[in-house]
Order: structure tokens, then sequence, then C-alpha cells
């Protein structure tokens, strides 16, 4: 258990050098009150299930012990307003410190924090990672992501968060329905696709809207949304996403 979180730890590292997407409040030439994801999920017309979002920061120069982490992260509570759900998780190697733990906030979201803290050559780092979860629909998505990073704002500076919507559809969908998924959601966000790749229910369609501030390069072409598939067949469920890229692995 420990190697495989360790493992998570490492990859959600990587995950934070490379990709950090925001999004902006303006369409072209108007105001939005949605947020862009949200508005291509309604076109889809799907039930949402989940709103996930993934957040990693710095949070300072120096490589703790497992005390101060553990002091750091009584501290993280009481600023991001949870209740605890678990014990936390911790443990050292050579140059590197580590604690994980759980948490619910009032309106049932469900956040998990991940500390590290490494040192190399004298030079320390200590890294923070939220991901939240919260099953159902949220009523304005806008405020609710606004909100979250006020709260991560008290913690960290700068946090970048990436969003991920979630809702299952029975069966294993057909390349044309997911053709026609995929068509609506980027027409209400103007968004053009750029890649397209489908492998017995699963899927992966990226695009690029100028609704969202940055992107990143695949193939020498801008990228900042995607809308993927996953086909389950011990349950005969697709699983739908709609997120900023590199959130899902794609076919």
């Amino acid at each position: 258990m420990i190697k495989s979180f360790i493992v998570k730890m490492s990859l959600s590292a990587v995950f934070l050098l490379f990709f950090s997407i925001r999004f902006v409040d303006l369409t072209i030439g108007e105001k939005i009150t949605e947020y862009p994801l949200e508005i291509a999920w309604k076109a889809t017309g799907l039930p949402l299930k989940e709103v996930a979002t993934e957040t990693w920061l710095k949070l300072n120069d120096r490589w703790l012990s497992i005390y101060d982490l553990q002091q750091t992260a009584d501290e993280i509570k009481q600023k991001l307003l949870f209740t605890s759900k678990t014990k936390p998780i911790f443990g050292e190697q050579n140059e590197f410190n580590y604690l994980f733990f759980e948490g619910i906030q009032s309106d049932g979201t469900i956040v998990t924090v991940t500390l590290q803290s490494t040192s190399s050559d004298g030079i320390g780092e200590t890294q923070m990672g939220i991901n939240t979860t919260h099953n159902g629909n949220i009523n304005n998505l806008r405020l609710y992501i606004n909100a979250l990073k006020t709260k991560i704002t008290k913690v960290g500076k700068g946090p970048h968060i990436n969003v991920l919507l979630l809702g299952e559809r029975s069966g294993k969908i057909s390349p044309l329905l997911v053709k026609e998924l995929t068509g609506k959601a980027f027409h209400k966000i103007e968004a053009t696709l750029v890649d397209s790749g489908y492998t017995d229910g699963n899927s992966s369609q990226k695009g690029y809207t100028s609704l969202i501030n940055d992107f990143i390069n695949h193939n020498n072409k801008r990228v900042n949304v995607e809308i993927g598939t996953r086909y389950d067949e011990a349950r005969n469920i697709t699983e739908i996403i709609i997120a900023t890229p590199n959130l899902t692995d794609g076919v």
C-alpha cells in the first residue's frame, strides 16, 4: 500500500511540473456565469455523477521532519475547513518524508491532502497536493471552484485547480455516439477537435477553445479540453469525462 502510495505521489509531482490549466471568465465578447466545462457537460444531456479537482503547489523551500509535517497538517485542516475522516498516514525514507490524510467539508466534498518534503544536496522543498471529490450535481460550479481556490490560497500561493466532470451511461457506447456527444459539447464552448481516438469503448477526444486561457501542446497543436470514455466490462457501464487535459490517460 505504501509503495503504491509513493508511486502515486511521484506521478502527481510530474503532473505538477508539466500541466497546469486555468480557466478564464470571458467568452468571445461577453461574460459567462457558468464554468466552461460545465457548459460543455450540460450540452451532452448526461446526468453528472461526480466533480473532481486536483491541485499541486509548493508550500516552502524547506525540508520538514515528520513532526513538522504533522503540525503543518493541523494548520491545513483548519484553513480548508474540513473534518478528518482518517488518521494520517506518514512515512520517511532517505531525504524524503510524506504525510497523507483525508477529510470532509460541510457540503459533502471529500478532501485528500498529500504533503511531501524532499532534500537534495542541502536544498529542501515541501509540496502539497489536494484532491477533492463531490458526488452529484453542483448548482454553481464556478462559485464552487472559486470558493475552493480561496481556501487553498490560504495555504499556498497561486494554486492551479484542474477539474474533471464524470458521468456514466449503460453499456458500451459506439464511435458514432462518442462523435455526437463530442460535437454537442465542443460546439457549445466553440472548441475545435484536435485529436481523436477510439478503441473498444475507450476513447479520447482532445480539443481547443478560446474560452480556456491556457493550453498544452499535443503533436504541435494547442489542446485545453478533453472528452474521454472508458468501458467497464464488469459493470457494463461506460464512464464519460470532460476535463482539462492529462487528468485522464486517454485510450
